[in-house]
């Protein structure tokens, strides 16, 4: 009797905490939260073969699901494929403060410092120059400071502050994603399209198999909207892309929008200060960070912007050989490449 009285007890101790290992047992944190990305790990501790899927909501709106696949070669258990990063849609990209969190879609559970609460809006902010040396007189790539001439871009923003070139070169922090939209990490070796996680806008990524996307094709400027074309809506022919599509602006749009390329269907032609914000200019031909943007040519890039000038038939253009600008007639001799954008705005 007394041994029957023993073990009831022990059962009932046991029972009164929860069982580890027994079942999945899910674990995992929400690292950061902010107006760039949402990021953290999660696994199954009883089965580490499994992959993780999380539900991400700001407030009591569910943005996404996502699966914790990604490498992080700093958690020591497994094969170490447990990261998530979730890329913040344009949508949330705004003046408002975001309380964002993140649960496991088996039970709606959240994950380990869920939620968090962005300190400010997630609206769209300026990329530095990529400058990370000095200048005087005579001589560049300096070390700073040059007492006779302070103040330099080097010296301050994000060159300086968020200076980690694991994300892109010196302040840009840049995403890989994959051509159905989702985050890749920093060392995968294909992608289609890069997330800024400054400005928040995603890019295309140039390729170089004669497809939809290769490098070397070109385009004339041609927008027919009324509204944003300057009063002029410009050429249709005389540029050359293969097949893939007809070889005008409009058409090149429309043909990735078709696509629903990288997960999206609202691809358009940016604006000059758009291509302006992934020019590096501590760079040459191409003035671009190549680890995230390769195949890009050092040539002209069409910008949506038109010219306010003498002449509305022209539209301004971005070099990625220099990094600085022109602007040119929107007539069928004037084919140059385009990189297409989405988000802001």
């Amino acid at each position: 009797m007394r041994q029957f009285i023993k073990t009831k007890l022990a059962m009932a101790v046991l029972l009164s905490f929860p069982c580890v290992n027994a079942f999945a047992v899910l674990e995992g944190t929400l690292e950061s939260a902010d107006c760039a990305a949402i990021k953290g790990w999660a696994w199954d501790n009883a089965s580490l073969a499994a992959r993780v899927k999380l539900t991400i909501y700001d407030g009591n709106l569910k943005l996404a699901t996502v699966t914790a696949s990604l490498l992080r070669n700093d958690l020591t258990i497994g094969d170490k494929k447990y990261g998530f990063s979730y890329v913040l849609p344009a949508s949330v990209r705004n003046t408002l403060k975001h309380k964002f969190s993140v649960r496991f879609a088996a039970t709606n559970a959240e994950l380990m410092s869920s939620p968090k609460i962005t300190a400010t809006g997630c609206y769209g902010k300026l990329n530095d120059t990529g400058m990370t040396t000095c200048s005087n007189a005579t001589e560049k790539n300096l070390a700073c400071p040059i007492s006779v001439y302070p103040q330099q871009d080097a010296q301050s923003g994000r060159d300086v502050t968020k200076n980690n070139n694991s994300d892109g070169h010196a302040g840009f922090d840049f995403t890989k994603i994959s051509k159905t939209g989702t985050a890749l990490a920093a060392t995968a070796t294909s992608w289609n399209c890069v997330q800024d996680n400054v400005t928040g806008l995603m890019w295309e990524v140039k390729t170089d198999d004669n497809g939809l996307h290769d490098k070397d094709w070109s385009y004339t400027w041609y927008n027919p909207g009324n509204t944003k074309n300057g009063g002029a809506v410009g050429g249709t022919t005389g540029a050359y892309c293969g097949s893939t599509s007809a070889c005008h602006t409009d058409a090149f749009v429309k043909a990735v929008n078709a696509v629903g390329w990288c997960g999206h269907k609202d691809w358009r032609v940016p604006d000059r200060d758009e291509l302006f914000s992934i020019v590096d200019y501590s760079r040459y031909n191409p003035a671009i960070d190549i680890a995230y943007f390769p195949n890009t040519v050092g040539l002209w890039f069409w910008s949506s912007t038109p010219f306010v000038g003498d002449s509305y038939n022209q539209a301004w253009f971005v070099s990625f050989l220099t990094g600085d600008a022109g602007f040119g007639f929107k007539f069928n001799y004037n084919n140059l490449t385009v990189r297409l954008v989405r988000g802001g705005q």
